[in-house]
């Protein structure tokens, strides 16, 4: 259910940092003798990181709190947060520690976005979001 959900959301990204890899390059590496894995290795993949990156992060963020998915499809067999900090406001209804766990969340959301700045720049998410 997750993996249908969130496709589209890597999709995008992806398709964006591939179409921005310059043939120019490519056909540089097949001239210098490159086969085609190491043309891969060593000219497509590292170009496209930003976007396998900006993929993973517009995912994982939203498959990080889902808990409908996981209600429906997943039963009791697995807990995800988002299931927890339902249960934790509805069930059992200890405001503070589903809003605590609500800010954990957060934080482990904001410190992959700075760290996706940091390493990539600021330019970088405006061009993959």
């Amino acid at each position: 259910g997750l993996a249908y959900n969130y496709l589209p959301f890597t999709a995008l990204p992806l398709y964006v940092a591939l179409e921005r890899i310059d043939r120019r390059v490519l056909e540089a590496a097949y001239d210098l003798y490159a086969s085609r894995r190491e043309a891969f290795m060593r000219v497509i993949l590292p170009l496209s990181v930003p976007g396998i990156f900006a993929a993973f992060l517009l995912t994982f963020i939203p498959a990080f709190g889902d808990y409908v998915n996981q209600q429906i499809l997943g039963g009791t067999s697995s807990t995800m947060i988002g299931t927890v900090i339902q249960n934790t406001f509805l069930v059992t209804g200890d405001y503070a520690a589903g809003s605590a766990l609500s800010v954990v969340v957060l934080v482990i959301s904001l410190i992959g976005i700075w760290l996706y700045s940091r390493v990539l720049g600021s330019r970088s998410i405006e061009e993959y979001l």
